[in-house]
């Protein structure tokens, strides 16, 4: 990310505690959100009930206390026609909550053009981590 004429460069591990790993085995969220800067909350745009299970993902996945950066992201946001969320609810969701939806659509049967889709995303969230990083050292100065 390039902030002024300074290039800045972020290391992203990035863990994966899905729904369904975080009910078989009860010990994987609490090890995921130790020190964590930023929680990922995916949803199907074309699947409401990944739509409904937000709010809760959002309270199971964040306490709090914490300074995380959140980001949702809608996924399969280019099937107009299977669409089972509103525009108006995401943008209800990002009001209420203060947290930014990136939409993406389908990736291509080809995944040689995958990283055009993938570095949106990243850069996105290299964006918050850094806006996030300034807030919290306005607060402490």
């Amino acid at each position: 990310m390039k902030i002024g004429n300074r290039l800045i460069l972020f290391r992203l591990e990035i863990w994966d505690a899905g729904d369904s790993s975080v009910k078989r085995y009860n010990h994987v969220l609490p090890a995921c959100r130790e020190g964590v800067d930023a929680v990922l909350l995916c949803f199907s745009t074309t699947e409401r009930e990944s739509w409904i299970e937000l709010p809760r993902l959002l309270s199971t996945a964040t306490q709090p206390t914490d300074r995380a950066a959140v980001i949702a992201v809608a996924t399969r946001y280019d099937q107009f026609s299977h669409r089972e969320v509103t525009e108006a609810e995401m943008e209800s969701f990002e009001a209420t909550h203060g947290i930014p939806i990136l939409k993406l659509g389908n990736t291509a049967d080809d995944y040689s053009d995958e990283l055009t889709h993938t570095a949106p995303i990243l850069n996105f969230l290299c964006k918050r981590l850094w806006q996030r990083d300034q807030e919290l050292l306005s607060i402490k100065q």
